[in-house]
């Protein structure tokens, strides 16, 4: 028994050790996310909107029974003569009915289901908002995520070159001491020390800071740890989701878009909106039917039914469907314009996302070719000054300019990322 516990909790360290992978929080932002509740909740309470709008089309059927006495003096019915004619001073009578009553409306001229139409629009789009929330927390989890990685990744390549820097102190100090290195030189090297030191620091800061945006997104509290399964992401690739150009960007984002999927519903439903507006200025027709049990006690022996046709013809309400349908035409004008605006704004921002992908491939490009040369440098200055071919000032400058340049690379690779990010999000989302 002992075996088993110590396997399962040597289990469970490493299950803990490996941390949360990018995916793995998504999915948890997408279960516990409020507003991915609520709009969940929206959605279902639509759904049941539709139920009950469609509930016109059959028709209602009411049950009923009834039992009544009434006791009534004769003399109110009979008059004075009622004693005269050997009837007591007051009449007790019962009566019990037992009925079933059917009722449908038979046409409205369009009413009921232009309101059919509205509702279950209103149920796609619905969905469609929960759609498009669950992409936009999958895009600020993914940012936050980067941000994250990028904070602990700057923290710990932070750390390493401040280590290398005080070595470096240390060792122009011991150098001083022997007479082959100057007070400047140790100065110089002090300085660049507190800079990078200083960078540590705040390094330490952005990491707490990113942890609690993530955490935040994830619904964690702030005293639970997080740890991350991945140390940075992957490098670029050739061809950033894909696209060969910016056309080709424009093409996807504008057939992906939820928000191009949006307008057409708020059009289709100003259009269903409008159809019952003008039906308002037709009659309505509705038919009703009843069978009845009757008596004076529990028998019910009398039957009698009854089948009736009702129309109703508006004739005046104030102007108020006059309105009804100037409002649904505005409506319907309104979303015309406005899908010529989405469609210029995503434009722009498509094309500024994927200038940005192209400019960040070429910074971590560059950065790397950097980070390559100066790290080669900073190889031959140590052994420039090994053999007394270098000054010490020019090691301390070597030393900086490649500790730099590892920190520049870094950045450069998660703008990367944050730009390829953005650059998903403004295509439609994954």
């Amino acid at each position: 028994m002992r075996k088993i516990i110590v396997v399962l909790v040597m289990t469970a360290g490493v299950v803990f050790a490996e941390g949360l992978s990018l995916e793995q929080c998504i999915e948890m932002a997408l279960k516990k996310s409020p507003e991915i509740v609520t709009l969940s909740n929206q959605y279902a309470a639509e759904r049941a909107r539709v139920k009950e709008t469609r509930a016109v089309f059959l028709p209602r059927v009411t049950a009923s029974f009834s039992a009544t006495r009434q006791i009534t003096p004769t003399a109110s019915t009979f008059g004075p003569a009622a004693a005269l004619m050997g009837i007591g001073p007051e009449l007790d009578t019962s009566s019990y009915s037992l009925g079933l009553v059917a009722s449908q409306n038979i046409w409205d001229f369009g009413k009921s289901v232009a309101l059919e139409t509205q509702v279950c629009l209103n149920e796609e789009l619905a969905a469609l908002q929960l759609e498009k929330k669950k992409k936009e927390v999958s895009y600020n989890v993914k940012k936050e995520f980067y941000f994250l990685l990028q904070a602990k990744g700057l923290e710990q390549a932070s750390k390493l070159t401040l280590n290398d820097l005080k070595h470096l102190l240390e060792s122009v100090k011991a150098r001083k001491e022997q007479g082959v290195a100057t007070k400047i030189d140790v100065m110089n090297a002090e300085v660049e020390a507190l800079k990078f030191e200083l960078e540590a620091k705040k390094a330490v800061n952005r990491v707490e800071l990113a942890s609690s945006s993530l955490k935040n997104l994830l619904v964690k509290n702030e005293e639970e740890k997080l740890v991350l399964a991945q140390d940075k992401p992957a490098i670029p690739g050739e061809i950033p989701l894909g696209l060969k150009s910016y056309e080709e960007a424009r093409t996807r984002a504008l057939a992906a878009r939820i928000d191009f999927k949006e307008l057409k519903l708020k059009e289709k439903i100003s259009g269903a909106v409008a159809a019952g507006a003008y039906a308002e200025f037709w009659p309505t027709i509705t038919g009703q039917a009843g069978y009845q049990y009757t008596g004076s006690d529990l028998l019910l022996k009398d039957k009698s039914w009854n089948l009736g046709l009702n129309v109703s013809v508006p004739l005046f309400s104030g102007f108020s469907r006059d309105a009804r349908v100037e409002q649904a035409e505005l409506a319907l004008k309104s979303t015309a314009s406005a899908e010529k605006l989405m469609e210029q704004a995503v434009s722009l921002q498509v094309r500024n996302n994927y200038i940005k992908i192209k400019e960040t491939k070429q910074d971590y490009e560059l950065a790397i070719v950097k980070f390559d040369y100066l790290k080669k440098n900073l190889e031959a200055i140590n052994a420039k000054y090994d053999q007394g071919l270098s000054t010490l000032t020019e090691l301390i400058d070597a030393q900086t300019k490649k500790s730099s340049a590892e920190l520049e690379n870094l950045q450069a690779l998660y703008a990367y990322h944050t730009a390829l990010n953005e650059l998903e999000y403004s295509l439609g989302g994954k």
